[in-house]
């Protein structure tokens, strides 16, 4: 073989030799970058599926919260509520208060700043359109919800007392009248719960929609049932 074809040869040689391991190095590099962005994207959808779980989990604490306070003061006066079920509420919305604040920052970072004003509103907003409540009625976040129903519960014993005194005189116009008022309030406070509740199944179907966006498949919701 003359030398100057057996010198081609090698540099033909070389060079394929040395583009060979090129193109494996760069589809390795290629491989290795999108295995690191499925693992960020899957890590990513496992935090956002927890995050589902615990912000369902406190809207749900919260109700319930409210419901046995409901139960606790049914039929009694503002005296003996103030001092068992309506204090032990208030130790546990101080908690829940704070555990609405950080899941806020959780939920705007996975599902949005929409999504998190429904669980508390931390910036003045009067145009805000979001909230458990249906299209056409009051707008309401979970923490002003909850805070409207604490206070009518807190109203209806207080409205209870006043019946229970005699003060009004029984079966005067005014004693009537102010029966009539603890009905309608204990009525309200009712359909207050009921439009929590169905904000609650509402809001967890719009965040499982938003991780169908993500590719997660299917979560599995667990809601609380509403107690009559």
């Amino acid at each position: 073989m003359p030398e100057s074809s057996l010198k081609y040869s090698i540099i033909v040689a070389v060079v394929s030799s040395l583009l060979s391991a090129a193109l494996t190095l760069i589809g390795a590099l290629a491989l290795q970058s999108r295995e690191a962005e499925w693992s960020e994207k899957d890590q990513f959808s496992k935090e956002a599926v927890q995050t589902f779980h615990e912000t369902i989990s406190i809207v749900d604490e919260g109700y319930l919260a409210l419901k046995n306070l409901q139960g606790a003061a049914d039929a009694r006066g503002w005296d003996e509520v103030s001092l068992g079920p309506w204090t032990d509420y208030m130790d546990f919305n101080r908690g829940w208060n704070q555990r609405l604040i950080a899941h806020y920052f959780k939920v705007e970072r996975y599902f949005g700043t929409a999504m998190a004003r429904q669980l508390i509103e931390l910036q003045i907003d009067t145009d805000a359109n979001s909230g458990p409540y249906p299209e056409g009625k009051k707008l309401y976040n979970f923490r002003a919800l909850a805070d409207d129903v604490e206070a009518s519960i807190r109203f209806a014993a207080v409205e209870r007392s006043i019946v229970d005194s005699g003060e009004l005189g029984e079966a005067s116009t005014d004693w009537i009248g102010a029966i009539e008022s603890h009905r309608r309030r204990q009525a309200d406070t009712s359909l207050m719960l009921l439009e929590y509740k169905k904000g609650s199944m509402r809001f967890a179907r719009s965040l499982n929609d938003t991780l169908t966006q993500l590719g997660v498949k299917q979560v599995t919701v667990h809601p609380t049932q509403v107690q009559r």
